[in-house]
């Protein structure tokens, strides 16, 4: 978090859900909304999406691949992220 507060502006923020230390994955999460352009986020988790919406943790906008995950899976939701921030098809 503190190379994003030294002014680093990361194209996408991939993160797991729980974190260790003082920083929570929503206050990142938030973080990068506040930025311009907002800054994509996007976690990983063990938990199903419905668990972690039903706690709060994950609103509609953020965006979840499930673990376990391939190589091919994170790459290709990395690419799909990316591509609906700049608003491509």
């Amino acid at each position: 978090m503190l190379k994003l507060q030294e002014g680093l502006h990361p194209e996408l923020i991939f993160t797991d859900v729980v974190m260790p230390g003082r920083i929570k994955s929503t206050d990142l999460a938030d973080w990068a909304r506040q930025q311009t352009p907002p800054v994509p986020v996007l976690f990983t988790s063990g938990h199903t999406r419905d668990i972690l919406s039903s706690n709060h943790l994950l609103t509609p906008d953020i965006h979840l691949l499930s673990k376990p995950y391939s190589p091919e899976a994170l790459t290709q939701r990395v690419r799909s992220v990316l591509t609906a921030r700049q608003g491509c098809p």
